[in-house]
């Protein structure tokens, strides 16, 4: 329930253009965070298939994917998103998250957040395996928010 209330707040306030990021004006840096354009797209697209609206999904996937592609490819690419059903919609929108930040460090917290799949990676002979739904899948709180609320 959770997750489906941020995705309703936060397509809400996207769309309605609500959102106001308030930061301070000063040198610190420290908490000051940007978003690329890709990013809210297609976080508008996942929340909108976890809300099962399908079709404002395909939508914003395919307005997002517009310039991605040429015109004869994004008519093709538009026919194979229309044709996807729900659960094939949110597996292209978790592809084209992977395709779109590729070389960012973005996947990792997507495998994270959605379907924790075990890994398999091999590094000088010797095998390495992280199991499905495994604890190391979860980063602890960082050391300054610890300080800040010894209750974590």
């Amino acid at each position: 329930m959770i997750k489906r209330t941020i995705c309703v707040f936060l397509y809400t306030s996207i769309k309605t253009q609500t959102v106001a990021l308030a930061l301070k004006k000063s040198a610190e840096t420290k908490f000051k965070v940007s978003y690329r354009t890709a990013e809210l797209y297609l976080t508008i697209a996942e929340c909108l298939a976890e809300l099962n609206n399908i079709d404002l999904a395909k939508e914003t996937l395919i307005a997002f994917t517009e310039n991605r592609y040429t015109s004869s490819g994004w008519d093709i690419y538009k026919t194979y998103v229309n044709a996807l059903s729900l659960a094939d919609l949110k597996e292209e929108i978790q592809e084209e998250r992977r395709r779109e930040f590729a070389i960012e460090g973005q996947r990792w917290n997507d495998l994270r957040r959605t379907t924790q799949p075990e890994l398999t990676k091999e590094f000088d002979g010797v095998t390495y395996v992280l199991e499905q739904n495994d604890d190391r899948y979860v980063i602890p709180f960082p050391n300054d928010a610890i300080i800040n609320n010894p209750n974590l």
